[in-house]
């Protein structure tokens, strides 16, 4: 189903709205939000409401490209959508922020502002004053949908064109150890940025590139809060680890989107993805054909124990050419197998739907989706488990040769 809705603006209390979307005869949803601007679009992965095994309800926001020729006019956020009644809502922002509990307010960074008895379906909007939100931390006693990015983000903070950035990023207790970060197809490079939901969070970061043999390797330290962002050339199959848990997001650049990338320890094995094809978005409502692409991720421990299997609005596709590269850690072993794939698509609709398999008893796939187009892009995981997952594992080698953190 096609559910259009009126343009909502992300500073503005007047327009802020929720919509409940719920199954009536039980059977799963897929749902995915795509902005639809003129020539800004990006693209989330809706997360169903969900209660945590402890209970809490912890999240840290992600932002990226900020300008100096427009900061203060085009600003990092965050939004959060009330799920129950009676929640408890704290918010502490990395930037000074103007916030909507009702009035409009000015946040000063690191202090707290609480709102105590929430209803269901209430929208709170924080907007920087200046400057992106990253690390901004935001708590409830009960589920709650957060939803963090930027008005229109330049990537490098340089370039010349932006587009907004926007994921539903989940809470802390879901966040995992591992994450392969993937190239993006037809561009030049890409970046990566980690959140960490600890302190003294030690990172390894290896890239190989299978193209011409080379590597690049760094370690440091994040505390709870604290960002790492870095740009990579093209070709470069990156592996993440870290002893405590990481946020971590791909981010395109010159047409910017943001992607949050499961960690290996939540992905499953069977997915549908929706590609916004052609839409009505560019300048005095010229259609907009958008250049799809789907980047697969398997653990090696699967690899040779299952089959990928593809369809495209209920037609099987032939698999066979998909080229794998390898991804290794800073051991030099391989830790998992990645490839892109230019699916094939229909110019004439507004949306294509496919379905990714990879058979084989307890095997798993990553699926990132993302798509261009002339000045806007958009990208989405194809979906992710919630589970629990511990705080700490013991992985990490002695100490960082690098410390970072912004």
């Amino acid at each position: 189903a096609d559910l259009k809705i009126n343009h909502a603006n992300l500073v503005g209390q007047g327009n802020d709205m929720s919509i409940l979307i719920n199954s009536t005869d039980g059977r799963n949803l897929i749902v995915c939000g795509h902005n639809e601007e003129t020539y800004s679009t990006d693209a989330f992965l809706a997360l169903p409401k969900f209660t945590t095994k402890t209970g809490t309800y912890e999240y840290y926001a992600m932002s990226v490209g900020d300008s100096d020729q427009f900061r203060g006019a085009l600003v990092g956020f965050v939004v959060i959508v009330i799920n129950e009644d009676n929640t408890d809502v704290r918010v502490t922002p990395t930037q000074n922020v103007v916030t909507f509990f009702g009035i409009n307010t000015l946040i000063t960074a690191g202090d707290t502002k609480r709102r105590r008895r929430a209803k269901i379906g209430e929208v709170f909007t924080f907007a920087a004053a200046s400057g992106d939100l990253t690390g901004t931390r935001v708590t409830a006693d009960k589920p709650i949908t957060f939803l963090t990015g930027h008005q229109c983000g330049f990537i490098p903070t340089e370039n010349n064109g932006c587009d907004i950035l926007l994921e539903q990023i989940p809470p802390t207790e879901t966040w995992g150890f591992q994450f392969v970060v993937t190239p993006l197809e037809t561009r030049e490079g890409s970046g990566f940025k980690l959140v960490a939901s600890q302190n003294e969070t030690f990172v390894q970061v290896s890239c190989n590139n299978e193209m011409n043999n080379s590597v690049i390797s760094k370690m440091f330290t994040l505390d709870v809060g604290k960002s790492y962002f870095e740009i990579y050339p093209k070709s470069y199959w990156c592996f993440v680890e870290s002893n405590h848990p990481l946020l971590v997001a791909i981010i395109s650049l010159a047409d910017p989107f943001l992607l949050m990338v499961p960690p290996l320890e939540q992905l499953n094995n069977n997915y549908t993805l929706v590609f916004t094809q052609n839409n009505n978005i560019g300048s005095d409502s010229e259609a907009v054909n958008f250049v799809p692409y789907i980047n697969f991720i398997i653990p090696a421990e699967y690899y040779n124990n299952g089959n990928l299997e593809l369809t495209y609005n209920g037609t099987t596709l032939d698999t066979i050419g998909i080229e794998f590269f390898q991804v290794k850690n800073s051991e030099g072993s391989i830790v998992a197998y990645g490839a892109s794939y230019k699916p094939p698509i229909d110019p004439t609709t507004e949306y294509d739907i496919f379905t990714a398999l990879y058979t084989g008893e307890g095997s798993t796939l990553g699926v990132l989706v993302y798509a261009f187009a002339r000045n806007t892009a958009y990208g989405y995981p194809g979906g992710m488990k919630l589970d629990y997952i511990p705080g700490q594992i013991a992985i990490m080698p002695t100490q960082p040769s690098q410390v970072q953190g912004a």
